[in-house]
């Protein structure tokens, strides 16, 4: 995150981690007292997994290609972005 965001944005971005993370075991204890946690535990992992394939779309960062010498690429990615 800090090697992308702007400096005024860092703070606030840097902070969805936790507050992502609270609401996410918020959900997972409400959907506990719903369902069974067979179901809760099944949509825990698959979620991850789907994000986790979806990875691989992401272009790497200009930063990242101009410490590789790929000035070219670097540019490429920065216009796409």
């Amino acid at each position: 995150m800090a090697e992308i965001a702007q400096p005024q944005h860092r703070g606030w971005l840097s902070s969805l981690t936790i507050t992502f993370t609270a609401l996410g075991t918020i959900t997972a204890y409400g959907m506990g007292s719903l369902v069974s946690w067979y179901y809760v535990a099944a949509l825990g992992i698959s979620l991850p997994l789907v994000l986790v394939s979806a990875l691989g779309l992401i272009p790497d960062s200009p930063y990242w290609h101009m410490e590789k010498g790929d000035e070219k690429k670097a540019l490429k990615v920065s216009k796409r972005i």
